[in-house]
């Protein structure tokens, strides 16, 4: 804690030591920092989703991650996050958290470590003093419902989490309501990174952020919005130092100003800055740069741009340029002969080319100590600091340029202002040389000492400069020392607030079985005693002490044999009190409400596993958490998955009501068994739907059927990431086994649907009177098929909504439509002809005998049906709370049918018989089927895309057919039924 202290000491007085019309907002040197050649190249072939040709030493492994080989082997490139050089330290929340962050100009996300991590990786975080940014601890932060992002780097490496709006201040600048990304999730060779760096702010344009369904505004965005820096500043500035020139008079210093421009540094180099327009469109710092010269000689490349990014260490230009680079200096060469340049560790300055590289019409010289990166100790030579791009268009200026230049980001104007800095000193080789002793207070160490002994320096500044140089840092030591003092004054305030600053309550953990409410109680400002019987108690963290909102100020006590509560400041006239729960053999359920005149908070009402005699298998376990990632992570790629389109999160927005108090309105049903293989493609685009919903709106109820693939070790895993997302979540297990033969396999089905409705037909109280069903099968969905059924309920008033399924996927004609047996049109008839006399695998006369179904669906309309299920159906849930309605096999004298079209008569018998096929739905068995599907009949974006509302208005038919074939499971066996045969 003392060394962070000094450190953040250290960091003011640079703030400080800038002068009062510019304040810097300084960078720090990385301390874990171990220079890697080989690591920053594979950093920018993952970021710019670059393939390396020819024999090199990478190749793409199954995920789509480039890896390093190494023996024959695949080696990841660890420690990515330290491969970004350089940190700052910013402020977050109210009271302010320092953390720090490295700035990267190359992406556009604000993440941080969070308080929502896992209890392993925060355990890590206490013992090794690395800051977390809190959300509860803030009086700031509000929530970003529904949110979600996702990062990979370039080691397979991931983050992930959900998004908050905070204060976020850098310097002196305070932007309001700036996203920020909560970690939930960190990869074990990102925990590895926290000591040195909590998290990436980005600085490219919004239009790359990663925050889903919503993308958010960067901190520079919110800036200009919020007036934080001036109409005519829409810009900040970059300095970045090197290690390299730690001995020269500026020592290596780095740092960002937003705002403004630090006249002093651009004086300094007696240049005026030069500027170039920059093309945002894809959301990085783009510019042309149509020109490079090597030791005087000039190529020309017209059309040719590139990319200012302070989060790649190398520069990334043409390989036929790189190559003529290298060629100029003695013994430089590939290793291996298609890879990456190297050149000898005891090359001079005589050895080195002059580099010039345009920046619009601007030159900048790449300063020949630049041109080394770092020494490799395997090969004996320095790691070039200008590499070749593959051939991929992508010419990426990253800090061996930036090294060489003081950098404007102007955002205003869309522009890119550069000017040559001097550099005093040239260092060539890779050693690193002794910290200062801010730096010493900062790391302690020194990194790379197996770099060459050597150093060869060449002073070619003139002596003025010097003069100047030291002159300007006098007159900032001097004109800074009251600032200071008032700096350090308000940072031990800071800590001391922190340090007395009491949690506020995030969740409940545990289970009651007792109900009380308080919702008038006594006079203002009495005490009110809840006490909750020993017995009733089963929490899961015992002795553990919260405290709620301020604007409530209960003190909550939880104990291990009872429950205490005390409200030491409960207004009865604006605040309500309210403990609910409730208990049913095994089922249990906890509600805890907390409302007042500010925003109600709702814990989420069911968070159990209701499998208290099923063990779990240790192997199948331990891999679960790859498939728990892929689930709450939409890019995660370790499995296979459907590549969805960018979902239009727009269209679904009127699916969101947040406000008064919330009950689930969205209940997600499934039964599973053996079904890990298509969990990341379905489990996975259910929680985008729940974001999209918001996460408080719905509830999640699983039935596992004893597999023994990994399906109950994946959803038992789940529980936790569903508890950080918001919603409720309901496992259950079930010996019954749908595998048989006629009616005892429906039977079963039915039993198992009906368990997965349970918490909603047993506590209907608990739920919205429009909540919607969503019962899928093992199907796999992108987002936009759920929604787009419950948004076509809700627009056609419809009581039932399905998609379409398909399988015989490979016959090239896109497949035969799946739930024949289930499917029924509105004249009774399956929804294509079945023969009698031979397979119906691939029949195709979809709707052969009702011409207003089949122009409807040749149009992709919705249209009336008798039944359907489809592998995916919306069904409003009244009649299931209302108690008329259940899953249930034939009775004596109906025909044999599966249960889904028992269901369907049952509703028309209830007075719901507004079911609708959703055409633009269209899924598979699999991600690859489900593809196949979608390529042949459309996916859901594409068809609703210039939709008319009014063409798709069903009219409804309030007879159902008197009749409806009855199709045994043997298929000759046809007959027809009554409608009513069941009352």
């Amino acid at each position: 804690m003392l060394l962070r202290i000094l450190t953040i000491l250290c960091l003011i007085y640079s703030v400080a030591s800038a002068g009062s019309d510019v304040t810097r907002v300084p960078v720090q040197r990385n301390i874990n920092f171990s220079p890697d050649g080989i690591r920053s190249l594979l950093s920018f072939y993952n970021k710019y989703n670059v393939t390396p040709h020819g024999l090199g030493p990478f190749h793409r492994n199954k995920n789509g991650t480039l890896m390093k080989l190494q023996q024959g082997t695949e080696v990841a490139a660890s420690d990515q996050q330290n491969d970004l050089f350089y940190t700052s330290l910013v402020s977050v929340g109210t009271p302010g958290q320092l953390l720090s962050v490295t700035f990267d100009t190359g992406s556009a996300d604000f993440w941080v470590w969070s308080s929502r991590l896992s209890p392993t990786v925060l355990a890590h975080a206490g013992s090794h003093h690395i800051p977390v940014y809190d959300p509860s601890k803030s009086t700031s932060s509000q929530n970003i419902a529904g949110s979600i992002w996702s990062i990979r780097y370039a080691d397979s490496s991931s983050c992930s989490g959900t998004a908050v709006t905070d204060i976020l201040r850098l310097g002196d600048i305070s932007i309001e309501n700036q996203a920020v990304e909560v970690a939930t999730y960190l990869s074990l060779s990102l925990v590895s990174d926290g000591d040195t760096s909590q998290g990436i702010l980005g600085l490219g344009f919004s239009n790359l952020n990663k925050v889903r369904p919503y993308p958010q505004k960067t901190p520079i965005d919110n800036m200009v919005a919020q007036k934080d820096i001036p109409q005519n500043q829409e810009l900040f500035t970059c300095y970045l130092g090197s290690y390299k020139d730690a001995n020269d008079p500026v020592h290596g210093q780095s740092f960002f100003t937003f705002g403004n421009i630090d006249e002093e540094v651009v004086n300094s180099t007696g240049k005026q800055i030069s500027y170039t327009p920059v093309n945002d469109t894809s959301g990085h710092w783009q510019f042309d740069s149509e020109f490079i010269t090597i030791n005087g000689r000039k190529t020309t490349r017209p059309g040719n741009t590139a990319i200012a990014d302070t989060g790649s260490t190398l520069m990334y230009i043409d390989d036929s340029l790189v190559a003529q680079i290298y060629s100029t200096i003695p013994g430089a060469r590939q290793v291996p002969p298609d890879g990456p340049w190297y050149f000898p560790a005891n090359s001079t300055a005589g050895d080195m080319p002059m580099v010039g590289i345009a920046v619009g019409g601007t030159e900048i010289i790449i300063e020949k100590e630049h041109l080394g990166y770092a020494f490799d100790n395997q090969t004996g030579l320095i790691f070039g600091g200008i590499e070749g791009n593959m051939g991929s268009g992508y010419n990426v200026f990253g800090d061996t340029f930036l090294k060489n230049v003081y950098a404007v980001f102007d955002v205003g104007n869309k522009q890119l202002g550069v000017v040559q800095r001097l550099d005093v000193t040239q260092n060539i080789t890779g050693h690193i040389p002794e910290p200062l002793d801010c730096e010493r207070a900062e790391s302690g160490t020194i990194k790379n000492k197996n770099a060459p002994p050597q150093l060869l320096f060449f002073s070619f500044v003139e002596p003025l400069h010097r003069s100047h140089l030291k002159n300007t840092m006098m007159r900032r030591f001097v004109a800074s020392v009251g600032q200071t003092l008032v700096l350090v004054v308000l940072f031990v305030l800071i800590v001391i607030q922190q340090l007395h600053q009491q949690p506020t309550i995030d969740k409940v953990l545990g289970r009651s079985y007792y109900t009380a409410t308080n919702s008038s109680g006594g006079a203002s400002g009495s005490p009110t005693n809840l006490s909750f019987p020993s017995h009733s108690l089963n929490w899961s963290t015992p002795q553990r002490s919260l405290v709620a909102p301020t604007s409530l100020q209960p003190t909550v006590h939880v104990y291990e044999t009872s429950f205490h509560l005390t409200s030491t400041a409960l207004n009865p006239q604006t605040s309500r009190l309210q403990v609910e729960s409730r208990s049913e053999q095994a089922h249990e359920f906890a509600h805890l409400t907390f409302t007042s005149a500010a925003p109600h908070i709702t814990v989420p009402q069911f968070l159990q596993i209701d499998c208290n005699a099923r063990t779990t298998d240790t192997a199948s376990f331990d891999e679960a958490d790859k498939y728990v990632q892929s689930v709450m992570n939409f890019d995660e790629s370790t499995f296979p998955r459907l590549q969805c389109p960018t979902l239009n999160s727009t269209r679904y927005t009127s699916l969101r009501h947040l406000s008064g108090p919330t009950r689930p309105k969205y209940f997600f049903a499934m039964n599973l068994h053996q079904s890990a293989h298509i969990i990341p493609q379905l489990l996975g685009a259910i929680v985008e739907a729940v974001r999209i919903l918001s996460p408080e709106l719905c509830f999640i109820s699983v039935v596992e059927g004893r597999s023994t693939d990994g399906t109950f070790e994946i959803l038992k895993s789940l529980v936790k990431e569903m508890e950080h997302l918001g919603v409720s979540y309901v496992l259950s297990c079930s010996d019954m086994q749908p595998g048989g033969e006629g009616m005892e396999r429906i039977s079963a089905l039915a039993e198992l649907r009906n368990t997965a409705l349970k918490p909603l037909t047993k506590h209907p109280e608990q739920f919205d009177t429009a909540t919607t069903v969503v019962f899928l099968n093992d199907i796999a969905p992108c987002a936009e098929d759920i929604l787009e059924l419950i948004l076509q309920r809700v627009l056609l008033q419809a009581d039932m909504t399905c998609g379409m399924d398909w399988y015989n996927l490979d016959d090239g004609e896109g497949g035969t439509f799946y739930d024949s047996w289930i499917g029924r049109q509105m004249n009774g008839e399956p929804f294509f002809e079945v023969p009698q006399s031979t397979s119906w695998d691939f029949s195709k006369n979809l709707f052969w005998n009702h011409e207003k179904s089949k122009s409807r669906y040749l149009l992709r309309q919705p249209l009336q049906v008798f039944s359907c299920w489809n592998g995916a159906a919306a069904i409003a849930a009244k009649p299931f709370m209302d108690g008329l309605l259940r899953f249930r096999t034939e009775t004596e004298g109906e025909c044999h049918l599966g249960e889904p079209v028992h269901l369907a008569k049952d509703l028309w018998r209830s007075g719901y018989g507004r079911i609708a096929l959703i055409p633009s739905v269209n899924v598979g068995y699999s991600a690859e089927d489900s593809r196949i599907a979608k390529e042949a009949h459309g996916w859901v974006s594409s068809l609703v895309d210039g939709e008319s509302t009014e063409l798709n208005r069903i009219v409804w038919e309030k007879k159902p057919p008197g009749q409806i074939k009855c199709l045994e499971e043997v298929f000759h066996r046809q007959s027809w039924e009554p409608f009513d045969v069941h009352r």
